[in-house]
C-alpha cells in the first residue's frame, strides 16, 4: 500500500521537473514556445503512463503476496500421549495452525491447549479425513482459581457429516482445552484405530460475525443459532447495581445457556443454564456487579440438538 501511495507523488515530481526545464527559456512575450508546450505535454503523458503501469504492477504484486499469505496455513502433527491421563498430557496448538491426528485407540481423546484470550471469539473446525470418525468437539477451561479443568466452562458439539464446528468466547486467563473425540465414545470406549484420522484448526474470528444486534430491553427478540456449536452475542451497556432479567425460550430441542460477559473484567458475571429441573430454558435474574460494555452470550449446550430457534426477553431499569 505504501508503494501505491508513492507512485502518484513520483509522477507529480516528474511532471513539475519537466515543466521547469522546458519553461526556463522565455520567448519575451510571457508564454512558452510551441516546442516547449509539446515537451510538457509529452512529459505529462509519459509520466501518467509510467504511474499507471507502476500502480498496476504494485497492485498485482500486493494481491499476489496477499494471496500467497492467505494460502499458507501452518501445519502440525498430533503427538501422543495427549489423552489427559496426567496434567501435562496434551499438545499445545497455536491459533491458526492446522493439526493432523487420529483417534488411535478405542475411547481415545486427543487434547489440545489453545492460547485463547478473554473477549475474543474462536472457531474450532474438526474434519474427518476419509475415515469412519464421527467427530465430537469439546471446549473447556484449563482450570481456574484452583478448580479442576472444566469447572468453569464446558461446551460440546457433534459433527454433521464429516465436520464439526464449535465457537466460543474466550473468558478468564489460562486459555482453553479443545478435545477431539468420536461421539460414540462419549458414554463408553467404543471405537477408534489408526484410520480414524482428522484435521483440527482453531481460528480467531471477528466478534461482529456473531453479534445478533443490540439487546432490546423493551421488545422481545428472536434468533437462531446456525449450528449446534454456534453462539450469538448481544451488546449492551450495563451499570453496577442494576437488576437485569433475561429469559430465553427455545422453540426446538435446543438447551440454551445465557451468560453476561463484562468486557472490563474479561469474564462472565452472571449466567444460567436451567430455570429448574423441569424447565431447561435459561433465566438470568441478577444485579450487575460491573459497569460498562457487555455482551449477552447465547449458546446451546446440547451437543446433538437440531432445533436452534429461540426468543429473548430482557428488562433492566
Amino acid at each position: 500500500m505504501r508503494l501505491l501511495r508513492f507512485v502518484p507523488l513520483a509522477a507529480a515530481v516528474l511532471v513539475l521537473a519537466s515543466y521547469t526545464a522546458c519553461s526556463s527559456s522565455d520567448d519575451g512575450a510571457g508564454g512558452s514556445a510551441p516546442d516547449q508546450d509539446a515537451a510538457v505535454e509529452a512529459a505529462i503523458e509519459a509520466s501518467d503512463e509510467a504511474a499507471m503501469e507502476a500502480s498496476a504492477e504494485a497492485a498485482i504484486e500486493a494481491a499476489t503476496e496477499a494471496g500467497e499469505e492467505a494460502a499458507v496455513v501452518p501445519t502440525a502433527q498430533e503427538q501422543e500421549p495427549n489423552n489427559g491421563a496426567t496434567d501435562t498430557e496434551y499438545n499445545d496448538l497455536p491459533i491458526g495452525t492446522q493439526v493432523s491426528g487420529a483417534i488411535q485407540d478405542k475411547g481415545d481423546p486427543d487434547i489440545f491447549r489453545v492460547p485463547a484470550e478473554p473477549g475474543k471469539v474462536y472457531l474450532a473446525t474438526l474434519t474427518a479425513l476419509g475415515s469412519a470418525l464421527q467427530g465430537n468437539l469439546t471446549v473447556m477451561d484449563t482450570g481456574r482459581d484452583g478448580d479442576p479443568e472444566g469447572s468453569d466452562y464446558v461446551k460440546l458439539a457433534n459433527a454433521t457429516g464429516t465436520s464439526a464446528t464449535l465457537a466460543w468466547l474466550g473468558m478468564g486467563e489460562g486459555g482453553h482445552f479443545v478435545v477431539v473425540r468420536d461421539k460414540r465414545n462419549l458414554e463408553s470406549a467404543t471405537v477408534g484405530d489408526a484410520d480414524f484420522k482428522y484435521q483440527l484448526i482453531v481460528e480467531e474470528r471477528p466478534a461482529t460475525e456473531f453479534e445478533g444486534g443490540a439487546l432490546d430491553f423493551i421488545l422481545p427478540m428472536t434468533g437462531k443459532l446456525s449450528s449446534v456449536g454456534d453462539l450469538k452475542l448481544y451488546p449492551f451497556d450495563g451499570t453496577a447495581g442494576s437488576d437485569i432479567v433475561v429469559k430465553l425460550d427455545a422453540s426446538g430441542d435446543m438447551d440454551g445457556r445465557l451468560m453476561i460477559f463484562a468486557k472490563g473484567t474479561g469474564s462472565w458475571i452472571a449466567r444460567n443454564d436451567n430455570q429448574s429441573q423441569s424447565n431447561i430454558d435459561p433465566l438470568i435474574d441478577a444485579f450487575l456487579t460491573e459497569s460498562g460494555a457487555m455482551w449477552l452470550v447465547v449458546e446451546n449446550v446440547d451437543h446433538a440438538a437440531t432445533g436452534l430457534d429461540y426468543a429473548l426477553t430482557a428488562t433492566m431499569p
